[in-house]
Order: C-alpha cells, then sequence, then structure tokens
C-alpha cells in the first residue's frame, strides 16, 4: 500500500511538470507567434502613417469620432510610445499582450481551484485563442486590449473572498468600463459571465461577478446613450440595422463559414466538457447545459447588431464568442475533484489541446503568408525607388490575383504603405479581367477589393508595373515578382 502511494505521487508529480513545462512552451510559442504577426496591416498602415506626421495630436482630433470607445486608439498610442519604429513596436505590444492574457488565465484557473485538465484548456483557449482567426492581427490589438482588461476584473472576482470587498469590486467595475471603452466586443459576454456561473452551480462566483459586471454594463450603456446625443454617429445603409432573426441567422451562417479549424476547436472544447462531467459522474442535466451554453454563445456578437457588415465578418464575430466559450469552460468545469485528478481520467485531454494547437499554428500561418506577401511587394517597389517621385503614379497591375483583399492591401492601403516605407508616389492595384480574383477573405462580408484594370484610364497613370508570381516556391507560396 505503501509503495503504490509513493507511485501515485510520483506520477502526480510528474503530470504537474509536464503540465508546467507545455504551458511555458505554449506561452513562449504563443508569445514569438502574436508578436510576429503583429506586424501592421489594413488600418495599421493609416496608424503609422498619421502618427508618424502628426503624433499624439492626430490621437487627440480623432477621440469625438471614437466617442462610443474613448479608449479604442490606446494601444495603437502606446505601441507608438514605445521606443523604436511602429511595426516594430506593434510587435512588441503583440508579444506583450500573449503575455498579460497567459499570467491571467493561469491566475484565475488557480484562484478557483480547476482541475488541471480544465484549467489547461482555459489557458490555451485564452493565449493561443483557437475560436478566432484573427486573433494575431494588429488592428484587433483594441480588443485584446479589452480582452485582458476582462480577464484581469474577472481575476478580482476570483480573489475576493467577500462579496463586500469594495476595493476589488471597485477596481473591477473600472477596468469592466475600461474593457467595454477600448472594445465594446465583450459587453454581452461580461452580462452572460454571472448567469452561467449561476447555471453550473456556482452562487458564490454568480454573486461576485455581478458586483462587478453588471454595475459597469449599466453605466457604460447610460453613457452610450449620453454621449451619442453629443456625438451622433454617422448613419450609413451598413450601420442602420436592428436585431431580427435574420441578424442571428446571419450570426450562426458566419460562425459557420468561419473556418474548419474553429469549428473543429468549439466541438473539441464540447467533447471536453462532456466527458469531463461524466468522468466526474454529474447529472445528465449538467451535459444538456453545456451544450446549450456552447450553442447560445453565437449570440454574444449580437452586440455588433448595428452592421449587417459586421455580422458578415468572422474576424469580428468569433471574438465574443471565444470570450464566452472561455467562460462556459471556466464555469462548467471549475470544481475540482480527485476522480479528475488521476492521470487516466485526463485521455481526452491531449486531443483537445492538439486540436487547439493545430488550429493556432494554421492561423498564425495564414496571417504570416498575408505578411511576407505584402514585405514582399514593399520590399520590390522600395528597390524600384528611383523610378518614383511626388509627382508618380502608379499602377499595379496584380496578375497572381492574391492582392487586394482584406489583409493584402484592401483600397487604397498600399499608398499608406508605402508612405510608411517612404516611397514616393502614388499606388493603385488593380486586377485583369482574364485573372481569377483569390479574395476569400473578401467574399465573407462582402468588400469592394480592388478594381479591373480595364476600367481604369490608362492617362491617369505616369507608370505601369505588373506582379506577377515568381519562380520560387516559399513555404507559404510561390514568391512574387514585381517588373515592368
Amino acid at each position: 500500500m505503501e509503495t503504490r502511494l509513493i507511485d501515485d505521487d510520483k506520477i502526480r508529480n510528474e503530470d504537474y511538470y509536464n503540465d508546467r513545462f507545455f504551458v511555458l512552451v505554449t506561452t513562449i510559442l504563443a508569445t514569438c507567434l502574436f508578436s510576429v504577426t503583429s506586424y501592421p496591416t489594413l488600418e495599421g498602415w493609416v496608424l503609422w502613417r498619421y502618427y508618424s506626421e502628426y503624433g499624439i495630436n492626430w490621437y487627440i482630433d480623432n477621440l469625438p469620432s471614437q466617442c462610443v470607445r474613448p479608449l479604442h486608439l490606446i494601444p495603437s498610442l502606446i505601441a507608438w510610445f514605445i521606443p523604436g519604429r511602429y511595426d516594430i513596436s506593434c510587435m512588441a505590444l503583440g508579444g506583450f499582450l500573449t503575455l498579460f492574457r497567459a499570467g491571467l488565465s493561469i491566475a484565475i484557473a488557480r484562484s478557483l481551484n480547476t482541475s488541471r485538465s480544465s484549467g489547461i484548456i482555459f489557458f490555451l483557449v485564452c493565449v493561443v485563442q483557437p475560436f478566432w482567426p484573427a486573433a494575431g492581427y494588429e488592428r484587433f490589438h483594441a480588443a485584446q486590449t479589452s480582452f485582458v482588461l476582462y480577464l484581469f476584473a474577472l481575476y478580482l472576482c476570483c480573489g475576493t473572498r467577500k462579496p463586500a470587498n469594495y476595493r476589488n469590486v471597485a477596481i473591477g467595475i473600472i477596468l469592466s468600463l475600461s474593457c467595454f471603452m477600448t472594445y465594446q466586443g465583450l459587453f454581452l459576454v461580461s452580462i452572460a459571465t454571472p448567469m452561467l456561473f449561476i447555471i453550473f452551480h456556482s452562487r458564490s462566483m454568480a454573486l461576485k461577478t455581478a458586483f462587478v459586471f453588471l454595475p459597469s454594463c449599466i453605466i457604460y450603456f447610460v453613457f452610450q446613450k449620453v454621449i451619442v446625443q453629443y456625438f451622433p454617429e454617422p448613419i450609413e445603409p451598413s450601420n442602420n440595422h436592428r436585431i431580427t432573426m435574420t441578424s442571428i441567422t446571419r450570426i450562426y451562417t458566419t460562425v459557420l463559414n468561419s473556418g474548419i479549424f474553429t469549428l473543429l476547436s468549439i466541438l473539441s472544447a464540447f467533447i471536453f466538457m462532456i466527458f469531463q462531467s461524466i468522468q466526474q459522474r454529474e447529472l445528465i442535466r449538467k451535459q444538456i447545459f453545456i451544450f446549450l451554453a456552447l450553442a447560445l454563445t453565437p449570440l454574444s456578437s449580437i452586440i455588433f447588431y448595428s452592421s449587417l457588415q459586421k455580422l458578415n465578418d468572422p474576424d469580428r464575430v468569433m471574438f465574443p464568442i471565444m470570450a464566452s466559450i472561455a467562460v462556459v469552460i471556466l464555469s462548467a468545469c471549475k470544481s475540482c475533484s480527485k476522480f479528475t485528478q488521476q492521470a487516466n481520467a485526463l485521455w481526452i485531454n491531449f486531443p483537445c489541446r492538439l486540436v487547439f494547437c493545430c488550429s493556432f499554428l494554421a492561423f498564425t500561418c495564414e496571417i504570416l503568408r498575408f505578411i511576407l506577401l505584402q514585405n514582399a511587394l514593399l520590399h520590390q517597389l522600395s528597390e524600384r525607388s528611383h523610378l518614383f517621385n511626388k509627382d508618380s503614379s502608379v499602377q499595379l497591375v496584380d496578375n497572381t490575383g492574391i492582392f487586394g483583399d482584406v489583409y493584402t492591401f484592401l483600397p487604397p492601403q498600399i499608398s499608406y504603405a508605402t508612405s510608411c516605407y517612404g516611397i514616393h508616389g502614388k499606388f493603385e492595384i488593380c486586377t485583369p479581367q482574364s485573372v481569377s480574383k483569390i479574395h476569400n477573405y473578401a467574399k465573407r462580408y462582402p468588400v469592394k477589393t480592388t478594381p479591373l484594370c480595364e476600367t481604369l484610364s490608362p492617362t491617369n497613370y505616369t507608370l505601369f508595373l505588373k506582379i506577377d508570381h515568381g519562380t520560387t516556391t516559399t513555404l507559404f507560396e510561390k514568391s512574387i515578382v514585381v517588373h515592368e
């Protein structure tokens, strides 16, 4: 008997150190990859250019246009204040945000005394974010910052021993308000957090989270209604929508169109929680609650209801869904029992980890492909800078069909990017009618991409350059060649 106890302790210690090693390696890998993928894309070029020209004055002048979320540009401003070039600073900020998510997720799991398996799954959801295809993009640094603030507020709830710990509650309310004012995507997730803890029989956590998140949601709602009276937002056809069954249908359709890795990750999370519940010999009622909770997580994206274009955008829609799934995992698997601590009860944990990590690598590889394509084009234009001057108007004929998508110089981003690189002239990308455009991302929501070259007047341009596939095959795709 004594030998068996020693063996059990040895197995537990080995599992503990294996988990620590896995967490450490995952954190380092995620930090490195999210740093690299945080290179400017889309709005990042605009921010880089105008911060370079106007500095903090540009941030101040644009505050009225961000009245509903006044802290939205704070992450980009922080990146601007980090010493060095703006693109490198954005990459550094992406790494810092990953480290913050890792540290807070571990602290939350420990505070709630979660089981080993569920704690690591919650850590993976927060760090590698396998349900959100756009997790690594620099343009979503504001969303990542809001998620960090949300996790910090949630950690304060976990650390509150008494519901009346006014200091933690007050700081939590301030943090969650800052979360909404940075990016409003987690508003409904915050409202749902106490409800999920009630559903899964954690009344203490439900009360603590309610003290923090519900007042902050009420304050933000009132703030939003008041501020719009003074700074009314422009009403556009795509921004004048109301919640209907069509909205809900669009959200679920967007989830289905978000990619095979996203769907596999959601399925693996569901299977993990179901088996975890079965192993703990819980009532079938809890498995039904888990299914319903996961099935309803897409409703957290209704926060974007005012714009049909946003409801068609998986990069936006999947963000609150990712956060709500993390809360479902945390609340449904919160209890720690000796049975789930045994190594032979954790067999379902490994495939779930594997799917999450594969999803993370697939998403980051896709982002890296876009970044490398953009850099290849900018580098070759820079080599031909002697051809351009301030009055040059250059037409880039894209014979590859790759460029002009959301993350490959959606118009007019190419002009902002060349300006950031110090390349003179005005640039425009067009696609010949005979070329099949590869705009899979643009088809999702849809957006207007590059114009057809045949519709543009040649007299408007002083120089014509062609973009063709190169002869060298790289890890991500064939290289490109820019030539006259």
